[in-house]
């Protein structure tokens, strides 16, 4: 039985047990006579409703009788604010548990109201749980102010002020600062991409107040928290290291260097207050940093000293120093780490198959991919999309379209590939190769069957279907496929410009055109300028020639606006005697009659 006070908070002890589930909840109240009360919980929405309502009318309906001593009272409160922790925990493990922590169904948000509401104090469990969230749903801002206002302290670990948004309403105890709220607080700088804000706040955890990175120097936590729960371990320094590393920038790898060489490697005889030791996942992340980098030599030299430190390789290390080598171009040495992660027992996943068929595929060595291939299958690991899509890529920029539409087709007629095939990838790839083919029938019969079987097309997959249309000389089909793209990025403006164009509606064009010198900007001064020549050339040949005088006269006044002082405007004089006055338009335009060959 659970202890409950009225309709609500039976309600909220169910629902926060089985979110998202239809109950059907009968009851009889006992202290009156009444009839039975039912109550039909049907949506998500109306589950979290109740179930945080359900913890705010508990502490409004349990009044104490008058006779009832202030101690029963207090402890009678301190129940009901367990109850209510307890609840938000389970609540917010079962929404995190099933990845609907989203910016719209904000329950986290929820239930830091329902403990202002009950003026609760928060516990590090719940405290966790709540940052937890947030960064679950990419709201690392909202984690890291939760962190500062139940704590008075600068998330950054700086010595900054700190605003408090709630006036003191939320607060936690002391116990609540701890290694684990430490460690939401560093993953949400790290979900940031700020390694710095990490690095002062490890030093502030640490009591360092020496330290200081971009100006600001950091604060001593020492006293504010668990004082036996609060020493960063080697997990905090992990996730700082993966920051800095996944900056992408020369700065952040030398961050990322100097983290990894403070921490001393792993040894029986390591000081248990000392910096904690590194460990498997440490080295993996330094591999993986230096992979992307291309610094196969360090990347190997560091694998060399992990083994000797007695840290034993896994596939994620094996992993990381094949993409080193890839990406130096050592394919031999990438193929030789292949085999002796199978001598040692380690058995090679998609990952590291899929890395050394990209790099052939990209090298246009597309035989040896399909036998690598053939290889995964014969180790029994199954290719997934990823593979496909990179097979299929290679074959298109081979120039063999039909060879790629034959894989495709052949993924989906296989009942063991027919699932990995309903990716709108894949099916964007096989009409870029319909397109290449001028097959615009064959496009349209994709996209169909993409609807049927549930795959959203998506901004490339109309760009692709647009190509077809024009290979196919389906202009108005093309133009009414642009028309249909939201957010057009400069690849799908360039293929509209051209459908807009040969279809004959060349003032949508010339307003497309426009719109790139009128805060719209998306396409580049040579690509402005080729849609300035598609739109001549075809309104010359439809005999529209004051489009063409306008559209002659836009390009030369970009040109003369620095858009692209070297491009050249070629168009076709169909018709000479309607360009007798066009010379006089600029000093400087000339014209070669019959011939592709003018320019301004």
């Amino acid at each position: 039985m659970w202890e409950v006070y009225n309709a609500d908070g039976l309600t909220s002890a169910v629902t926060s047990r089985l979110p998202g589930q239809p109950v059907r909840i009968v009851f009889e109240r006992i202290v009156q006579e009444q009839s039975a009360e039912v109550r039909t919980i049907s949506s998500e929405s109306s589950v979290l409703n109740d179930a945080v309502g359900g913890f705010r009318q508990a502490g409004n309906i349990a009044q104490s009788p008058a006779d009832i001593s202030s101690n029963s009272a207090i402890a009678s409160q301190n129940s009901l604010n367990e109850m209510l922790l307890t609840r938000s925990r389970d609540l917010l493990k079962t929404y995190i548990a099933r990845n609907e922590v989203t910016n719209k169904v904000k329950v986290a948000d929820r239930v830091l109201e329902a403990v202002m509401d009950s003026s609760a104090e928060l516990d590090g469990k719940t405290l966790n749980l709540i940052m937890k969230a947030y960064n679950t749903c990419n709201n690392a801002e909202k984690s890291i102010q939760t962190f500062e206002e139940v704590f008075g302290v600068a998330g950054d670990g700086s010595r900054s002020a700190v605003k408090q948004q709630f006036d003191g309403k939320l607060v936690a105890n002391i116990s609540a600062l701890n290694i684990f709220t430490i460690s939401s607080l560093l993953r949400s700088h790290a979900l940031l991409g700020d390694y710095k804000s990490a690095l002062r706040v490890l030093s502030a955890v640490e009591g360092n107040e020496e330290f200081s990175i971009d100006g600001k120097q950091s604060l001593s936590w020492s006293g504010k928290g668990d004082p036996l729960n609060m020493r960063p371990d080697t997990k905090c320094y992990n996730i700082v290291l993966a920051a800095a590393a996944r900056r992408g920038t020369k700065e952040g790898l030398e961050a990322a260097v100097e983290i990894f060489d403070s921490m001393p490697n792993p040894s029986i005889n390591n000081p248990p207050l000392g910096k904690p030791a590194k460990n498997l996942v440490t080295y993996n992340t330094m591999l993986n940093a230096l992979a992307n980098f291309g610094q196969h030599q360090n990347a190997q030299d560091l694998f060399d000293s992990m083994k000797e430190t007695g840290v034993r390789p896994d596939r994620v290390t094996f992993t990381s120093l094949i993409k080193a080598f890839l990406k130096s171009g050592n394919l031999e040495k990438a193929l030789d780490l292949l085999d002796d992660m199978k001598w040692v027992g380690i058995q090679p996943d998609r990952v590291s198959y899929n890395s050394i068929i990209e790099f052939l595929c990209n090298a246009n060595r597309l035989f040896e991919a399909r036998d690598l291939v053939n290889e995964m299958e014969t180790s029994r690991i199954s290719p997934d999309s990823m593979t496909y899509g990179l097979l299929m890529k290679g074959l298109l920029r081979s120039n063999k379209p039909a060879a790629c539409l034959t894989l495709f087709e052949s993924a989906c007629a296989d009942s063991l590939t027919s699932a990995l095939t309903d990716n709108v990838q894949l099916y964007t790839t096989a009409i870029t190769a319909a397109a290449s083919l001028g097959d615009h029938e064959r496009a349209l019969e994709l996209v169909s069957r993409m609807n049927r079987v549930g795959v959203k097309p998506n901004k490339k997959t109309l760009t692709a279907l647009m190509s077809a249309m024009l290979a196919g000389r389906k202009y108005d089909a093309a133009s009414d496929i642009f028309t249909k793209i939201k957010s057009p990025d400069s690849y799908a403006i360039s293929v509209g410009l051209q459908a807009l164009c040969y279809a004959g509606r060349f003032e949508q064009a010339q307003n497309l055109l426009a719109g790139q010198k009128s805060g719209q900007k998306a396409l580049k001064g040579k690509q402005v300028m080729d849609g300035y020549n598609v739109l001549l050339r075809s309104s010359l040949d439809a005999g529209d020639f004051n489009v063409a005088r306008d559209t002659l006269v836009s390009a030369i006044i970009d040109m003369e606006w620095g858009c692209n002082q070297h491009t050249e405007i070629a168009f076709f004089f169909s018709d000479w005697s309607s360009w007798s006055g066009v010379h006089s338009i600029q000093g400087d335009i000339r014209y070669h009659r019959g011939g592709p060959s003018p320019f301004v």
